[in-house]
């Protein structure tokens, strides 16, 4: 069999290697952050979030199609799990390519020992990336990074083929594919973009002498062309659509969206007949261009899916996108702001500008007016590379540890850069890779203990990580816990030095690959500290080339057994000492991205929305709490009858009148405003002026949606501005009306009013909040979610936890938090906690967090219980959670380092007569926080650990407390151990000191957090 026939053939092995990793371990539904809101805008045909994936939506709905609502997920997840496969596909055959390089160019005369070698490159590089955490980790969710990965292997590889045709009489044809897939690749992800200056240098290469000249005038083209993309190409086509469309709509009163077409129109006819005419004068160079630059736009047509489907009012129809107008503002992602990149201001000097306003159109009924403001921030100090730029607290006091003296300095703001940006947000991600990884944790900046690289050379981590032996149970069963010993980065190396020293244009290749999927992107990004969540996803572009190097060091190692053994045994050598890596890394890797069996995201929101009455308003923030409502409603037909509010879009025009428009069986929300009174940037942000204090809500909000005059703000430039009229709102109650519909369950708690407190000024989301209790309350039920910001403004003497939701009532809930009856119903006999007591299913961190929500749940209710002294109930609720979630926090896969929130569990155990329940559990938390304070006092040679002593000393102390305040006689043995735990912490602690007697364990903000579902988005999206 020939060199070319192996070559395809182990191709397609790796390819169903990788494909059945992936499928076995996939993910059986939707997954949290945003894969539920992609798997719903695939299934359904409706808009995602800025900058939209309509190629993605369209592919993946062809996977959907032959499915059942219920497994629309799964097929979207398998049709991730098939698109890494055939990245691994092209990976392996891209790195045969250059590995062929160092040989011969003809096939035909190569060995069997370099075939081999060659073979055996693909092998080993392909399998690393296969098994590599990153790029596991977006294989088995429905995502758009694992299709954004294809595109990128398959352009790789394309012009590589052209490369090996390029002489051949029709190889532009390479060409123009590259171009139509880059066209296409914007429908996905513009990270595919990135990948254009190493095609431009694949021609160079080949049809130029390369002179140093030559190379800086071709890295200039390309970043120039790449820019173009970016900046020209994909924002200015739709711009100067907009001008055909203003003209069209507003001065010859045609349709909506008419002038659009005839743009489409007019450029459709001027390519065609550039391409005829090049074609004709036979114009090769020219005629490739405009062939490329048509399919180019061709692809870039799939975002006419996104306005197509948008004007049909879907029921989520993100941005609302059906005019060139507000597509311009979706593609631009304008809801999530800018970072500056080249120039901007210091966090220190941020505050210090001006604004200039751009009025800009925006669709009102059948014609665009200027109603929405763009505000153009001017900074008054602008600085080079300000990579310190965030004025935000959390954000400040990480940057200025990086500061010499009272104002960041350039070299300061590039030892930033170094430090954390290069060294902590992409370093750390890429030696997870090719070097392994400390835990499944989210990392911050000087804590060892978590999210941290981890060799597994024992004296190397320690030496940075500081002692590794008879760790905690949360740092040592933690099954992120990767170590592959340095070997993928040492084989790496040996490709990179041994491919510079031989094939420069081959090393040049894969080097611009590397940087301007890696590196570059951390410049574009400019990322804040602290991110709500690991971003190496972001990166695995770089990751990719990498793995070519991977490969590459099977060519060096294979070149040194030559020296010692026959060339014909050196490549099955070579070979046998390269495979183990990947499968080192498949069996470390294999536990913590095995995803089967786990339904977290989708019960999460199926226990949500059952948790609220029917025809309920439902406030929710970020992605973890809504999305995967959505999902449930959407998909799976569940709870279709609830209006699920994200309180941060509500900030948005768009969304806000999206709520007063019915979906499902969901009626409109009954407001005060109409859309013109709210659109664009009207009422964005009113000013709160104390004109008439405790004003009833209906009459604020008349007086704030009033145009005239007498109703606004003069600011000290004359301008007119809204304002609202009082700090302190009250929504007025009728008592024999509450009483009539029965919807008190205490007729003595009902309050004459429910208080409102809106602040200093008053954001469009909460004028919508407002607007919504003043028009629904006692009409609909009014829902809260558990997590987020304070949405409820004040009202929280007025909400009952219901499951999982707070519901907002006309009674002082001050005695009675809790609907017990209905709540117990829900967490007993309703709620799903599918895979949650298995120790085979894999919950990562964000998936023990959405955990942590039941967890609060039962502990309130059992709270609850405990006073009102129903044991029965609460005996049944405790085995339910022994069932459901046994032992939350120190078992199983439940590893989480803040072991005291497991004390409540003993306690009810205790109250509720579960005795061998809670003297479980107290002896393994007792066992636990021994061996933190063992692992905490050897760790604090290294750094200061003063919080962590405290955290456990407080748990220890906690837990005594507890077993004291029950007063078992089988207890005592624990108790004293528990004592003997918080003493000995005592004596490290405060030393010579009077111990302060320790209060109940408070959260610190650090753990708030890491703990909460702030699920802001991100720039790369």
């Amino acid at each position: 069999m020939n060199y070319k026939s192996l070559n395809n053939i182990i191709g397609w092995v790796i390819f169903a290697i990788a494909a059945f990793t992936y499928i076995s371990t996939v993910e059986p539904t939707a997954s949290l952050w945003d894969c539920s809101e992609f798997i719903l805008s695939a299934h359904k045909l409706e808009v995602g979030h800025p900058p939209g994936a309509p190629l993605f939506m369209m592919l993946g709905h062809l996977f959907t199609m032959w499915v059942s609502p219920e497994n629309a997920a799964l097929a979207i997840n398998v049709f991730s799990s098939l698109c890494s496969a055939f990245t691994i596909l092209f990976l392996f055959w891209s790195i045969t390519h250059l590995a062929r390089r160092f040989v011969t160019k003809n096939i035909s005369e190569l060995s069997i020992s370099e075939s081999i070698m060659i073979l055996s490159c693909g092998i080993v590089g392909a399998l690393v990336y296969t098994f590599s955490d990153t790029f596991w980790f977006s294989a088995v969710e429905g995502e758009v990074y694992a299709a954004s990965s294809l595109i990128t292997a398959l352009v790789f590889w394309a012009i590589l083929k052209w490369e090996d045709e390029a002489e051949a009489e029709y190889a532009n044809r390479w060409l123009i594919l590259i171009a139509y897939i880059t066209g296409l690749s914007i429908g996905v992800h513009l990270l595919n973009l990135l990948v254009v200056p190493t095609i431009i240098f694949v021609y160079y290469f080949k049809k130029y002498k390369v002179t140093p000249k030559g190379v800086v005038r071709t890295s200039i083209f390309a970043i120039i062309l790449l820019a173009v993309l970016v900046w020209g190409l994909i924002p200015l086509t739709p711009k100067i659509a907009s001008w055909f469309e203003l003209l069209f709509v507003n001065s010859f009163n045609l349709p909506i969206n008419s002038g659009l077409l005839f743009f489409v129109v007019i450029l459709i006819a001027a390519l065609a007949y550039a391409v005829y005419y090049t074609h004709k004068k036979n114009k090769i160079v020219m005629n490739t261009v405009m062939l490329g630059l048509s399919f180019c736009l061709l692809g870039y047509g799939s975002y006419a899916m996104i306005v197509i489907r948008s004007s049909a009012n879907l029921p989520m129809d993100q941005n609302k996108p059906d005019n060139i107008y507000s597509l311009i503002k979706y593609l631009n992602r304008d809801q999530y702001g800018s970072r500056p990149l080249f120039s901007g201001a210091y966090y220190n000097n941020a505050d210090k500008y001006t604004l200039d306003n751009e009025e800009k159109y925006i669709r009102l009924g059948n014609k665009y007016v200027k109603k929405d403001i763009s505000q153009n921030i001017k900074y008054q100090n602008t600085v080079f590379f300000p990579r310190m730029w965030s004025p935000k607290q959390e954000h400040v006091q990480i940057y200025k540890t990086y500061v010499s003296g009272k104002n960041p300095t350039f070299i300061d703001n590039f030892r930033f850069f170094i430090d954390y940006q290069i060294g902590y947000m992409y370093w750390r991600y890429f030696m997870w890779n090719f070097v392994g990884r400390q835990n499944d944790m989210q990392g911050y900046k000087y804590d060892p203990t978590k999210g941290n690289w981890l060799s597994g050379v024992k004296f190397i981590d320690e030496s940075r990580l500081g002692p590794l032996d008879d760790r905690p149970q949360y740092l040592a069963e933690n099954k992120g816990n990767n170590k592959y010993y340095f070997l993928p980065l040492l084989l790496g190396l040996l490709g990179l030095v041994y491919q510079f020293r031989k094939d420069k244009k081959g090393f040049t290749l894969v080097t611009l690959l590397f940087f301007f999927t890696g590196i570059a992107i951390v410049l574009y990004l400019n990322q804040t500290p602290n991110e709500p969540r690991e971003r190496d996803y972001a990166y695995a572009g770089s990751f990719y080339a990498f793995a070519i190097w991977v490969g590459l060091g099977i060519v060096c190692l294979y070149k040194l057994l030559c020296k010692a053994i026959h060339e014909n045994m050196a490549a099955p050598a070579a070979l046998i000492l390269g495979l183990p890596i990947p499968l080192i890394m498949a069996q470390q890797n294999w536990d913590d991205h095995n995803r089967s069996g786990r339904y977290i995201a989708t019960d999460f929101g199926y226990n949500y929305l059952i948790s609220c009455d029917d025809n309920a308003i439902l406030y929710t923030y970020g992605d973890n709490d809504t999305f995967p409502l959505w999902y449930n409603q959407e998909v799976e037909g569940v709870g279709r009858s609830i209006k699920v509010a994200n309180s941060m879009y509500l900030a948005s025009d768009w969304y806000y009148i999206q709520m007063m428009r019915r979906t499902y069986e969901a009626a409109p929300v009954a407001t005060s405003a109409t859309p013109d009174k709210v659109i664009g940037e009207t009422r964005s942000v009113v000013r709160v002026m104390d004109r008439y204090p405790n004003m009833e809500i209906k009459q604020a909000l008349r007086y704030v949606m009033s145009d005239e005059r007498v109703h606004k703000g003069i600011t000290a430039d004359n301008r007119t501005v809204d304002v609202f009229p009082s700090k302190e709102l009250r929504l007025l109650i009728n008592k024999g009306e509450v009483i009539k519909q029965g919807l008190a369950k205490d007729t003595s708690a009902i309050v004459p009013y429910i208080s409102f407190n809106v602040g200093d000024g008053v954001q469009k989301n909460k004028l919508a909040a407002l607007d919504f209790a003043a028009n629904n309350f006692l009409k609909r039920p009014i829902y809260y979610g558990t997590s987020g910001d304070d949405f409820s403004m004040g009202a929280d003497r007025n909400l009952r936890l219901e499951g999982l939701a707070q519901k907002l009532v006309p009674e002082n809930t001050s005695g009675s938090p809790v609907d017990i009856e209905k709540t117990f119903d829900l967490l007993v006999n309703k709620f799903r906690y599918r895979g949650l007591n298995n120790p085979d299913v894999y919950l990562d961190e964000t998936a023990r967090r959405m955990v942590g929500h039941y967890r609060g749940v039962f502990f309130k209710l059992s709270e609850m219980l405990k006073i009102t002294g129903d044991k029965e109930k609460l005996k049944q609720l405790m085995e339910k959670y022994h069932e459901a979630i046994p032992e939350m926090g120190i078992v199983n896969v439940h590893h989480t380092p803040y072991l005291w929130v497991s004390n409540p569990v003993v306690d009810y155990y205790l109250a509720a007569g579960l005795d061998d329940y809670a003297a479980s559990l107290a002896q393994r938390l007792i066992s636990e926080y021994g061996k933190e304070l063992k692992y905490y006092v050897r760790l604090s040679n290294r750094t200061p650990v003063d919080y962590e002593l405290s955290r456990t000393y407080q748990g220890a102390k906690g837990l005594s407390d507890i077993l004291k305040r029950h007063n078992r006689e089988n207890l005592q043995q624990l108790q004293k151990q528990a004592d003997e735990v918080s003493k000995e912490i005592e004596s490290i602690m405060f030393r010579s000191q009077t111990p302060q007697t320790p209060q109940t364990p408070q959260t610190p903000q650090k753990v708030k957090e890491i703990e909460s579902t702030d699920n802001t988005k991100s720039i790369e999206q």
